[in-house]
């Protein structure tokens, strides 16, 4: 580098960033003539008008304003002087009067100086690269406009002169210009100059649009905006069930990376049932199966959770003597709600004894069903009604004395869950919790069968939330499966994942809940693992929430303009070093078209470039290649500043990831060693940070062969299995 190379590149590092604007390059101007004036290349960003009145245009919808200083918060203005709404199309003749009624309502008003002043128009809300069109209007129908015209200019770009009108008399009309430019900023600004006639010109804006270049002719760009700030509910894990034998599938099939880990579908809730000390041969070792998933999930996810279900008491507790369809026996005339309350104390004893307790335990997987099935595991059941008859044990008494026996045993911290009822319509989970003592239950739980919850039923999630009588209360989805629905329900022409996708949208934006647990999880696990086509229709809808929402996250405020596209937003707080978030947005497209959304995340970059970071997946049938869960966009670092922009294809589940505050500050990594497999775990303000490891012959040492870990950058933990053969092993984080 010479002198003079050095001498610019300190002058640069002065000057503030964007004190240059991008050129524009101004087409000459083009005399009004029609609504085809208005230009549809590209993807409409916005467009405005200074009438105060909307109106569509070759079909471009321009907002109304009426504004010296902003339209929206898209244009900012500053210089002028005054503005009318109508005045620059009170005159009548001809070519104005062949306008179209819509065109005339968007040249009829704008903002003006005074004194051959100038006005300073800035563009907001570019993402720099991008390529862009920008169309002005001015115009003035009215006779007294005659010989007025403006120069419009930008910084390193060409100029144009614009007539107000085009035959100096009533009924003539204006001029535009189109201007093409590619963004280096978040804003871009050109001026408005009057000319003539001398001492009495007025720079003037009727009318404005800013179209993307990048994306196809026609189509219109959508806003997405992120309200952090505002939280909804706290969210407790994402998962499924391991029950009725899918346990012991889990841990035949090993496949506990596959599900629990980070770089696997990073399960944080699942959902197990007990067998204990029943006699039929089909529910043999569930509770040991259990023991093992416990033993696993609990090393790989240390804040996620597990709630234990009985789909049946033993058969010496049941009327019909079997694990299947009854209720719960009867000696002397009464219900033996204590020795079920004791047979749950003997099976709590038995999962502390092996250092497997659950969070929460479900005394009844679905009281409210009586299975007539005898046949499939999952068919055992044992009705238990939401107020107690002569036929039906009660729900509300088997739950009293449960908790009383475990409080006697020294269980009394146990939290329950309930009523895990079937579905959510009508009033059932209302009835069964408030016929409940007070306090007997921790959490409320529900399933979702024959409800819809993805398309007709979201009346019912909205009326179910109403319905709870402890607003305060955690609220699960302990069961459900979708797919059950989908062949009635679903639009043919949606793909499979879909309906799995938009149910966990609305349960968590319309019944406002804490946790889902999918169905049928470990059959779509091992199709996955398999290269089976049915495991799509789980896996990843699944693994689009699973594998980036944590527990402790919460659900937040966002808005979009799409109706198309439905939204949610995840908040991840750290509060070491300092306070930063983890923004998790859920994008899926419900229709046919594409969209184009511009996410507003200029507000949320950390003020250290190293703690920013912006990372997408999709699942998506695009052209040839079936994006899968894949990734497609990853960039940290100082060039994240301004607001970034998604293209969503049609029927597509879209998560990104915004990392406001990695931490920077160099971290330990902390081991532990639990059933020959080696768990590396790192501090949970270092969220972000990616694991590397190498293996390499014992005479090599350490080398330069570094790789990352997949899906190490959403977790703070990894685990590894102690493979003797591997001579040398070696860890380190690194920074994204």
């Amino acid at each position: 580098m010479n002198l003079l190379e050095k001498f610019l590149l300190l002058l640069l590092a002065g000057i503030p960033t964007g004190a240059f604007a991008a050129a524009i390059t101004w087409s000459q101007p083009v005399t009004l003539a029609g609504d085809a004036d208005v230009s549809t290349n590209g993807g409409l960003l916005y467009a405005w008008n200074d009438a105060n009145a909307a109106a569509t245009v070759n079909g471009v919808p321009f907002a109304p304003g009426n504004s010296l200083t902003s339209l929206g918060a898209n244009v900012s203005l500053s210089g002028n002087y005054s503005w009318n709404t109508t005045a620059f199309g009170s005159a009548t003749g001809n070519p104005w009067s062949g306008l179209s009624p819509a065109y005339q309502t968007v040249l009829r008003g704008g903002a003006y100086t005074s004194n051959n002043g100038t006005q300073t128009v800035t563009l907001n809300n570019l993402i720099p690269g991008h390529p862009y069109q920008v169309q002005i209007w001015v115009n003035d129908c009215r006779s007294l406009a005659s010989n007025r015209t403006e120069t419009v200019t930008t910084s390193r770009g060409n100029t144009v002169t614009l007539d107000y009108n085009n035959t100096g008399a009533d009924g003539g009309v204006g001029q535009y210009t189109l201007g093409g430019f590619v963004a280096d900023a978040a804003s871009q600004v050109f001026t408005l100059a009057g000319v003539l006639p001398a001492g009495g010109n007025s720079a003037q804006l009727n009318a404005l649009q800013v179209r993307d270049q990048s994306v196809p002719n026609g189509t219109s760009l959508s806003t997405v905006t992120l309200n952090p700030a505002v939280t909804y509910q706290q969210i407790y894990g994402i998962g499924g069930n391991f029950c009725q034998g899918d346990q012991k599938l889990l841990d035949a099939y090993n496949l506990y990376d596959a599900v629990f880990s980070a770089s696997g579908l990073n399960f944080s809730f699942i959902r197990l049932s007990t067998s204990f000390e029943m006699t039929n041969s089909r529910f043999a070792g569930f509770d040991a199966a259990d023991v093992s998933v416990t033993t696993h999930f609990r090393a790989l996810q240390p804040a996620g959770r597990i709630t234990l279900s009985a789909w049946s008491p033993p058969e010496n507790l049941k009327s019909t003597g079997s694990a299947f369809s009854g209720t719960l026996a009867k000696v002397n005339g009464q219900y033996v709600y204590t020795n079920f309350a004791n047979w749950w104390v003997r099976t709590l004893q038995y999962y502390r004894s092996n250092s497997a307790l659950p969070d929460y335990l479900s005394i009844q997987n679905e009281p409210d069903f009586a299975s007539s099935g005898t046949n499939a595991n999952y068919q055992a059941g044992s009705y238990l009604s939401s107020s107690e008859t002569s036929t039906r044990a009660g729900y509300p008494q088997a739950l009293a004395a449960v908790r009383s026996a475990l409080a006697q045993a020294g269980l009394g911290a146990q939290k329950i869950v309930g009523p895990d009822t079937t579905a959510i319509g009508g009033s059932t989970v209302a009835t069964y919790l408030a016929n409940a003592a007070p306090a007997t239950v921790d959490a409320i739980g529900h399933h979702l069968y024959g409800d819809a919850p993805a398309t007709t039923g979201t009346a019912k999630l909205a009326t179910l939330n109403t319905q709870y009588p402890y607003a305060s209360m955690p609220k699960f989805m302990t069961e459900g499966n979708p797919f059950d629905d989908q062949e009635t329900y679903a639009p043919t022409n949606q793909p499979d994942w879909m309906h799995l996708a938009v149910t966990i949208h609305n349960y968590f934006t319309i019944e406002n809940a804490n946790a889902y647990l999918v169905w049928n999880v470990m059959y779509a696990t091992v199709a996955y693992w398999t290269g089976q086509p049915n495991g799509t229709q789980t896996y990843y809808p699944l693994g689009h929430f699973s594998k980036f929402i944590q527990p402790g996250d919460w659900r937040a405020q966002i808005t979009g303009s799409d109706p198309n596209v439905l939204a949610s937003l995840y908040r991840h707080t750290n509060s070491s070093p300092a306070v930063t978030d983890r923004l998790t947005l859920v994008l899926i497209n419900t229709s046919s078209n594409y969209s184009y959304p511009v996410i507003a995340t200029h507000s949320f970059w950390s003020a250290d470039p190293l703690q920013r970071s912006w990372q997408v997946w999709q699942t998506a049938n695009v052209g040839p290649t079936q994006y899968r869960l894949t990734a497609i966009a990853s960039a940290t670092g100082a060039g994240l500043t301004n607001d970034e922009s998604l293209v969503l294809p049609p029927y597509s589940l879209t998560t990104a990831v915004i990392n406001t505050g990695i931490a920077s500050n160099p971290t330990n990594l902390n081991y532990a060693a639990v059933n020959n497999q080696l768990n590396l775990f790192w501090p949970a303000d270092h969220l972000g940070w990616i694991l590397q490891a190498q293996t390499n012959k014992l005479a090599m040492g350490l080398a330069a062969n570094w790789t990352d870990v997949a899906g190490t950058s959403y977790g703070t933990n990894a685990l590894f299995n102690l493979t003797p053969t591997n001579s040398s092993v070696f860890f380190r984080l690194r920074h994204p």
